[in-house]
């Protein structure tokens, strides 16, 4: 079991404070969001400059670019100018002349360019749409020649990116690898149907076997003219006469496939493949192959790269934990994923019992992670060997050992939005794999896990009062399912034909709960049960047949719910469901995936959106951006901790959990009562020093302080207030300011 220790983040000492309010930087984690990890994370990409081998450059989901100097010792990412929704990189390559120049394919059919090492990047259209570029590849020979190779086929540019042209004649879709045999005009290129050469720089192609295979991966072993190594979906192959025949040379273990090969520069006969199943080494040139894991903890290889200067120096970058490094050839392995906090997480679950004991489950390749200690160090309970999204995460109540966890299969790759269109791409790639997806349970803390309900699983809710009660929504239209004890047995609970993306109870009363359904069509919307979901009601006037992602209910007042959707924003009603409006002021239409309510002070919810986090403080009536210290706003989950509503987690694409604790003051509500008292409230306000009204300080009228409670004295004249809105701001004895709260007067 791998454990992956963060880097703690250094605080700086204010020693000199220029006056008793001086207004000090947030620390990390504390009034912003910090990444918590787990570090690591999808490496799709990972390449070395030849020029200088201590640099490298690791291309993530979600994360964007990672660079290294110290031969991958530690990362820090290189993302000037990759847009954010784009930052899922598949393909890299360095200019094998300078070293600062470098290559990005993306997943969204974007190539960028930089020229200072990542600190800038510039991108480019490719004429393949929003096609996912797999391959980028340079003519070592005249760097100005740029290939990228996509789903939509092969693009060239001859003038270093500035422009682009399809070269695909004879070639077809869906190029998984490109390399070149530099000076010579010969390029290959692996396709979703075997392996191809182009003699002209891709104005033509031939097809050269090895059959109609997938390849996934290329390697030209530079010192024999004609042999080259391709992996794919059945296999490495390998010829001696550039394709005029073909050995299978390893056929791997069941269901795994071939992703990446590499050839040793100064040996020939050294060969390293990774694999879904694992990493292998041969020393004949391919004639056998043995695994080499001693270390590699996520033995989930995905690219390869090997010190041009030093061979015995490998790196191989995996599903989960990032980039791992040996220097004796594969022999042992070491992580180095320090800095690179790049993790997909899609669900995070916290211990009641325990606040410090806290799971994570992540995309892609359906990992969970513990950690015992707020997330400083984590642990790998559990992967998978194939893509599965680890979608919903709960601990029993009166049982902490007890976890469930709830997954779906999303084919290669997960789109970032939920929409009509990811039905299709989640099945196609691994539809005969034999893979578990479903509801997993563990009844050791994590340490292992039984497969208790196989079907596609969206969402899990867990009857507090009875925990042994558990529902469950699907990713297959197939409804609810319910357990009646605690996951031995299952049975069908309505919304038949129906995609379930949420469940929430009714505070008050469990045998009540809400469904949100996002089949994508007109009957999408709010669905209600008052029988523990033997029968179910639609809520869906004024929903517009949004698909509902998400469902947040007021414990204080169960009239007024909140419906995170699809490209509607936020929705909200004070009448049970009965009838819905939007609440976007601030949020706009965009894409939400979740929806929480402070239960101490339901006039606070927080959103998670495509575009950050947002907050309201007044029931919905107004959202603001809440995403300082977010540098990806992906943001999947929202939630809070279960012992203090001021400690805030969420789970993003691209930074993994990460987590906020709310110090600074805070004004939620204000009343001026005449002839001359002003109460606010809110919390954190027991430090409260200054008060900022309308830009004047009226703190010689503070009469009064408490956690939850400021008074102010006086008639509204001398308090500043005015007809119309007023500003009121505090500043504590730390000098940290809290928001800017209107009073209508």
């Amino acid at each position: 079991m791998q454990t992956i220790t963060r880097s703690l983040p250094r605080f700086l000492l204010l020693v000199i404070l220029i006056t008793p309010f001086h207004i000090i930087p947030a620390e990390a984690g504390v009034d912003q969001w910090t990444s918590i990890g787990p570090e690591g994370g999808v490496v799709h990409a990972l390449v070395i400059a030849p020029s200088n081998p201590n640099i490298l450059y690791a291309g993530t989901s979600g994360g964007g670019v990672y660079k290294s100097t110290d031969g991958g010792a530690s990362w820090a990412a290189a993302n000037g100018g990759l847009i954010e929704d784009i930052a899922h990189i598949l393909s890299l390559v360095v200019d094998p002349s300078n070293a600062n120049r470098v290559y990005a394919g993306t997943w969204d059919g974007f190539v960028y360019k930089s020229t200072d090492g990542g600190a800038h990047w510039s991108s480019g259209s490719i004429g393949q749409g929003n096609a996912s570029i797999h391959a980028v590849e340079i003519d070592s020979a005249d760097p100005n020649i740029v290939y990228a190779g996509g789903n939509e086929g092969c693009s060239r540019s001859m003038n270093g990116g500035s422009s682009w042209g399809l070269a695909t004649s004879g070639l077809g879709k869906s190029v998984w690898s490109v390399a070149a045999d530099s000076g010579t005009g010969t390029v290959y290129a692996g396709t979703s149907h075997g392996f191809f050469k182009t003699s002209n720089r891709g104005a033509t192609w031939d097809n050269l076997g090895p059959g109609d295979v997938a390849i996934y991966s290329v390697a030209l072993d530079r010192s024999s003219a004609g042999v080259i190594y391709v992996g794919g979906s059945n296999g490495l192959f390998k010829t001696t006469n550039a394709g005029g025949s073909w050995v299978k040379v390893m056929s791997g273990p069941p269901d795994s496939y071939v992703r990446a090969v590499a050839i040793d520069p100064a040996n020939s006969t050294r060969l390293y493949a990774a694999t879904s199943a694992g990493v292998y080494r041969s020393t004949n040139a391919g004639a056998t192959w043995t695994t080499i894991h001693t270390g590699l903890t996520d033995i989930h290889g995905r690219t390869l790269a090997i010190d041009p200067s030093k061979p015995d120096t490998v790196y191989v970058g995996t599903s989960n934990l990032g980039v791992f490094k040996s220097v004796n050839g594969g022999d042992n392995w070491q992580l180095m994923s320090g800095g690179i906090t790049n993790t997909f997480a899609f669900s995070v679950a916290i211990d009641r019992a325990n606040p410090n004991v806290m799971y994570a489950g992540m995309g892609d390749d359906g990992s969970i992670f513990k950690s015992t200690d707020g997330g400083v160090s984590w642990s790998m309970l559990r992967q998978s060997r194939f893509s599965t999204f680890v979608a919903a995460l709960v601990i029993d109540p009166s049982n902490s050992n007890v976890i469930y966890a709830g997954t779906f299969s999303g084919g290669i790759y997960r789109p970032f939005r939920l929409d009509e269109q990811r039905r299709a791409r989640n099945v196609e790639a691994f539809a005969a794999v034999d893979d578990f997806y479903g509801v997993l349970k563990s009844t050791d803390g994590g340490a292992t896990w039984a497969d208790v309900k196989r079907d596609s699983i969206q969402c899990l809710l867990l009857d507090p009062a009875h925990p042994n009660i558990i529902y469950a929504g699907t990713f297959s239209s197939s409804g609810v399912w319910k357990s009646t004890d605690s996951g031995a047995s299952w049975a069908a609970s309505g919304l038949a034909d129906r995609s379930v993306a949420s469940l929430a109870f009714d505070p008050a009363n469990s045998m009540t709960l809400y469904a949100g359904t996002n089949e994508f069509d007109d009957a999408d919307g709010v669905s209600k049960s008052t029988d523990g979901g033997a029968t179910w009601t639609d809520l869906h006037a004024g929903l517009n047949g949004r698909a509902v992602n998400g469902l947040a209910i007021d414990p204080s007042s169960p009239q007024r719910m909140y419906a995170a959707t699809n490209n509607g924003g936020v929705y909200k009603t004070v009448n049970g469901g009965a009838s819905w409006q939007q609440a976007n002021t601030g949020v706009s239409d965009r894409f939400t995936n979740e929806v929480i309510i402070d239960p101490l002070y339901p006039n606070v919810a927080y959103l998670a959106t495509e575009g950050g986090i947002f907050r309201t403080i007044d029931y919905g009536e107004h959202w603001s951006s809440f995403v300082t210290g977010l540098t990806n706003t992906n943001v999947w989950n929202v939630t809070l901790s279960p012992v203090s509503s001021k400690l805030v987690y969420a789970t993003t694409i691209g930074m993994g959990v990460v987590q906020q604790q709310i110090t600074r003051p805070e004004i939620f509500s204000g009343t001026f009562e005449a002839p001359k008292k002003l109460t606010l409230g809110g919390r954190n306000l027991g430090d409260v020093a200054r008060v900022m009204i309308n830009d004047t300080d009226r703190t010689d009228h503070l009469v009064g302080v408490s956690e939850t409670t400021v008074q102010l004295k006086g008639k509204a004249k001398n308090l500043g207030l005015k007809t119309g809105n007023n500003t009121i701001q505090f500043i504590d004895s730390r000098g940290k300011t809290s928001n800017v709260f209107t009073l209508a007067r």
